[in-house]
């Protein structure tokens, strides 16, 4: 095809916002659509090359498949090889078992997948994914695999079908979007169905460009250049309008797609939109575009695993000055040679044998990481900060008779609750060993039937889940025979989850139940970066104290208290634990670290944290010689 200096510019003016939001500049707040131009564009220039080799007559899928991994693999193999040894160093193996992992997605073309099931995309742990962005490098890839298996036999059979076929996938994707942003918000985000329609855009551009022989639209000049300068100003007011809060991949993506299209199709040679794009620097940015996306999310991820805080505006220039340097390095000694007439004249045959022994390597470095648990031997501290699961890891959304939920055969202590109840699992059958421990958990779930704003991270939805168990609660016989022990993170008392959780802890109560409301424990915004800059070195958290007041839920505590005594349950504030009468708070206690992240509590804390439940509950029900409001200190009652 034709080299068009304008779309390498309009490649620069698709990577510079995403490499800008995710370096945390609020200006351009909605820095994420380049990667919709970014789609837009591959299916245009993917398209337009089809269609010449197809009217030319040598096509081929292996053809095809050959420039993909020319393109493609080289430099993503090397910045993954570069990574490893930092990943090493510096993340935990907790943080490398997921990275391992996301490697071996990466191999198979499927992270979009892996990080669909993982995370939201806006979500904080997001920022600390290296290789979060491989997603979008999925959804092309499957594409790829599609595209020419569906455009060949319509040129074989029906070339006149061409428009109107893709026309057709392109308006059902859009349409499915919509949906998917309604009701699987995450879905829509990072899967091909509902970002289809982006890259058919293009498609549809280099189909229109490509039914004239002169490779251009029949527009007068004037045309072109209001149109062309639309197609600018669409995708600049997006990156400087939209937010977190625009729903991706719906319509409000049309406004830099359609921008993007209006730029391919009119953006001809006299335009002033051509002449901005055709600058030197921004024809720079854009041909090095594909190696900075590769290099920007790992450097930012990485910087801000190590020092547990955002770049300040100058570090994250200077991190995005080294991401382009990296970046024209890679174009230059990698992307460069291993295209069709670079410097390495590999034959097909060697370019095929190249990506299959580099994408089985990653296969097998990823494997390993997640087989061996992220390698715990590099640093022993680090494993403090396990995940605590209770009983057993199995019981975040297990069937209610699993075995490994359960400390004895006939439990009587029925633990209820998402990940903050989870943690308090082995303590509670440390507690209650003669009763016995039933753990009835699934992380981020809330305790509430009928809430349903909640995220799937198992094989059972929130709500089909307390579904489950309130049913299993109005079925035991004798329920004045049991105790039901109820936590979460979020706040049960809260306008949002009262009505709900009123009428539960009501219906529970008038059953017999006896009930027990676990506060969470107290956050502290800076207890992540203490955790982690003492871990790295003498793994004492003695100096990692807080005011009460300081903490970000200190008004949760009270409300429980007042919603417990409202419901006939008994309240046990965890801040006892952590904080003394004159409010000072610290996640250490005699040696004993009590948190593994910012709120749950570590595995080495249960038996501080036995102590502290057995010195508050009985079977009655009751404080040890106190009300149920009594046992916080004076100064927290208020």
């Amino acid at each position: 095809m034709d080299y068009r200096r304008e779309i390498d510019g309009l490649r620069a003016l698709a990577i510079l916002p995403v490499i800008l939001f995710h370096a945390g500049f609020g200006v351009v707040s909605g820095g994420f659509v380049g990667v919709d131009v970014f789609f837009v564009i591959s299916g245009y220039l993917i398209t337009t090359i089809v269609l010449a080799e197809l009217a030319r007559g040598d096509f081929s899928i292996a053809g095809f498949y050959e420039r993909r991994a020319r393109r493609i693999l080289p430099a993503m193999f090397v910045v993954i090889l570069l990574c490893l040894p930092v990943a090493w160093v510096m993340l935990d193996p907790f943080e490398m078992k997921e990275f391992s992992q996301s490697i071996f997605a990466t191999s198979l073309f499927s992270s979009n997948f892996y990080f669909f099931l993982k995370t939201g995309y806006f979500d904080i742990s997001a920022e600390l994914k290296p290789l979060l962005h491989t997603w979008s490098l999925a959804v092309e890839e499957h594409y790829y695999i599609l595209f020419p298996l569906a455009i060949m036999p319509l040129w074989k059979h029906g070339r006149k079908l061409i428009p109107p076929v893709f026309a057709t996938i392109f308006a059902a994707s859009l349409l499915f979007a919509q949906w998917g942003i309604m009701y699987h918000p995450s879905m829509a985000f990072y899967l091909l169905p509902a970002r289809a329609w982006e890259i058919m855009l293009g498609t549809l551009c280099a189909i229109v460009l490509s039914r004239n022989g002169e490779r251009k639209l029949a527009a007068p000049p004037w045309a072109e250049q209001l149109a062309s300068l639309a197609g600018l100003v669409l995708i600049v007011g997006a990156v400087l309008a939209f937010d977190g809060k625009t729903l991706a991949p719906g319509p409000a993506m049309l406004v830099p797609t359609v921008g993007a299209a209006l730029v391919i199709l009119f953006a001809r040679p006299g335009t002033l939109a051509h002449q901005l794009l055709g600058l030197r620097a921004f024809v720079l940015i854009g041909l090095v575009s594909y190696s900075a996306y590769l290099w920007h999310q790992p450097a930012l991820a990485f910087y801000r695993l190590y020092f547990v805080d955002d770049p300040s505006h100058t570090v994250a220039i200077a991190l995005i000055v080294a991401v382009f340097v990296l970046a024209y390095l890679t174009y230059r000694l990698v992307e460069t040679p291993f295209r069709a007439r670079g410097a390495l004249r590999l034959t097909r045959r060697q370019v095929f044998a190249f990506a299959l022994i580099g994408l089985v390597a990653m296969a097998a470095v990823g494997f390993s990481g997640h087989h061996w648990r992220g390698f715990p031997g590099r640093n022993v501290q680090t494993l403090r900060l396990g995940q605590n699961g209770g009983l057993s890891f199995a019981c975040s959304g297990a069937d209610l008779d699993d075995a490994r939920c359960k400390s004895k055969a006939d439990p009587k202590v029925i633990l209820w609750g998402d990940s903050y109840a989870m943690h308090l699992g082995q303590a509670l059958a440390d507690v209650y060993r003669d009763q016995g421990l039933w753990q009835m958990t699934l992380s981020s779930c809330p305790p509430v039937p009928g809430f349903l704003d909640a995220p799937v991270k198992a094989a059972v939805t929130c709500d089909k889940f307390n579904d489950r168990v309130i049913e299993k609660l109005r079925t035991l016989p004798h329920p004045e025979a049991y105790t039901v022990v109820i936590s979460s993170m979020s706040n049960l008392a809260a306008p949002l989850y009262r009505p709900m959780s009123s009428n539960t802890f009501d219906e529970l109560s008038k059953r017999g139940y006896k009930l027990v409301l676990v506060s969470q424990t107290p956050r502290y915004r800076g207890t992540k970066r203490c955790l982690k800059m003492h871990i790295r070195s003498d793994g004492d958290f003695s100096s990692c104290t807080f005011d009460f007041n300081q903490a970000d839920n200190r008004s949760f505590f009270d409300q429980l208290r007042a919603f417990s005594a409202t419901h006939n349950a008994q309240f046990v504030d965890l801040s006892r634990l952590f904080c003394d009468d004159s409010q000072r708070c610290s996640i250490q206690k005699d040696g004993v670290l009590l948190v593994r992240d910012i709120g749950h509590m570590s595995t080495e804390s249960t038996g501080k944290l036995a102590a502290f439940l057995r010195s508050q509950l009985q079977p009655t029900g009751r404080v040890a010689g106190a009300p149920p409001s009594a046992g916080v200190p004076a100064a927290q009652a208020r």
